[in-house]
Order: C-alpha cells, then sequence, then structure tokens
C-alpha cells in the first residue's frame, strides 16, 4: 500500500501518522515513548537514537513512503528546550533524509494550524480547537494533540503527492504556498 508520513516531532510527545493512499481513508497514528531528560551529550543521543527508532520502527512497516512531512521548529521554545529541540530536529532530518527515499517537506506550525482550523494563528488554533476542527472535517478523534497535528500532516502530504485535492480554499493556500517553497 502506498503511503504518507505525518510527523510532529517532540522529545515529550513525538506523534505519527501513516496515512493510506489506497482510495479510502486508513491512517495508523501513535506516541513514541520518552525515556525522559538527558543533560549530558551521550545521554541525549541515546535519548533521541531511542525515540526516533521508535518511530522508524512504524514506518519501515510498509513501503517506503510517498513523502513524509514534517512539522518545522516551533519558534516559541526557549533556552535548553530550543537547543535540545534543534540538535533532535537535526538528528532527526538527517537520519530521515539518509533512510527514505522520498522528498521531506518542513510544515511550519501556522500552516498546519490553517490547514486544519482555517487560521494560522488565534482563536480556534489552540490544542482543543485543531482536535475539533479535526472532528468535524473528518470525523476523527485522536488521544493527544501530537496526534492530531500528525494527521493534519499527513493529509498535507497527500495532497502535495496528488492523491487527494484540498477540500477548502485555506487547505489550497496551503498547499500552494508549499509547493512554491519546495519546488
Amino acid at each position: 500500500m502506498k503511503t504518507v508520513v505525518g510527523l510532529d516531532p517532540s522529545l515529550t510527545g513525538f506523534a505519527w501518522c501513516i496515512y493510506g493512499l489506497d482510495g479510502r481513508e486508513s491512517a495508523e497514528t501513535g506516541v513514541a515513548v520518552d525515556t525522559g531528560p538527558a543533560v549530558f551529550l551521550p545521554d541525549r543521543i541515546v535519548r533521541y537514537s531511542g525515540i526516533i527508532a521508535q518511530v522508524l520502527a512504524q514506518i519501515d512497516k510498509l513501503e517506503y513512503p510517498e513523502q513524509i512531512a514534517i512539522e518545522g521548529y516551533s519558534m516559541g521554545s526557549r533556552g535548553r528546550a530550543l537547543s535540545g529541540l534543534c540538535e533532535f530536529g537535526g538528528v532527526l532530518r538527517q537520519t530521515l533524509m539518509t533512510r527514505y527515499p522520498c522528498e521531506l517537506v518542513e510544515v511550519a506550525p501556522s500552516l498546519v494550524k490553517k490547514f486544519i482550523t482555517g487560521k494560522g494563528a488565534g482563536k480556534g488554533t489552540d490544542k482543543t480547537g485543531m482536535a475539533m476542527s479535526t472532528y468535524k472535517r473528518y470525523g476523527l478523534e485522536f488521544d493527544t494533540s501530537d496526534e492530531v497535528d500528525a494527521y493534519g500532516l499527513a493529509r498535507i502530504a497527500a495532497c502535495l503527492v496528488g492523491a487527494e485535492e484540498p477540500q477548502t480554499a485555506f487547505q489550497r493556500e496551503v498547499i500552494e504556498k508549499l509547493k512554491e517553497v519546495t519546488n
């Protein structure tokens, strides 16, 4: 079965969505289990490797994906959290690009919000708003807000590879914007 993948990477709630492109909607989501904070470099690398291995194990169950959409960095992070996310994000992106022969597209958090809710920020784009919009539009509920984001990213990837058409004007805007920066 052909698939696309949506990834909402974080050190404490890394969620994935493997979305089938077989003509019927099928999505498998999950969240990686984190081993907890690590201060020293060897411990950080072990932590990153453990989280990444869990996600790769899910992707490797199927054929190589047609595309992977990964949520971009959150610019609201600060201090040690920001440096850890950037370090982890670099290791993750390098691993994905080396392992899978498909396009890896980075999607700004505001574009994920806009694709799902119609707005990139503000009222209705918080975790509850994203979950409600996902339920209203697709009839799906998820256990975590991270899985909601991963699902939205997978739907974006499905549109980018031409397996689906955007359903709304704001979804078309997001896809057009992403096509501009990826081509």
